[in-house]
């Protein structure tokens, strides 16, 4: 793996701020933006996830990580979330 130690990123757990509904039987990661208030962590959808759709990545701080058997999340539920800008990912070497 090229010497790289972490080769996954980060998990964290974090507060849903508004009801997603999904197609149950498959699991989806959905891009989010998340938000620190008060020592709790918050996420929410960047917007419409098609494949077509670069400014709900370019937004995307995140990959809220939802079940197969799921097919709607409740607004303040607890959700898994990848982090996709993390400050151990940037490595001093590349000039960040």
């Amino acid at each position: 793996m090229m010497g790289y130690q972490k080769l996954f990123l980060p998990v964290i757990e974090a507060k849903l701020e508004h009801a997603i509904k999904k197609s149950g039987g498959v699991r989806e990661f959905i891009r989010c933006r998340i938000r620190h208030q008060d020592g709790q962590t918050f996420v929410s959808s960047t917007g419409a996830q098609g494949s077509g759709v670069l400014r709900s990545m370019s937004l995307a701080q995140g990959l809220l990580v939802t079940r197969e058997e799921e097919t709607s999340l409740a607004e303040g539920s607890l959700v898994r979330v990848i982090l996709l800008h993390h400050r151990d990912l940037i490595q001093p070497e590349m000039g960040f």
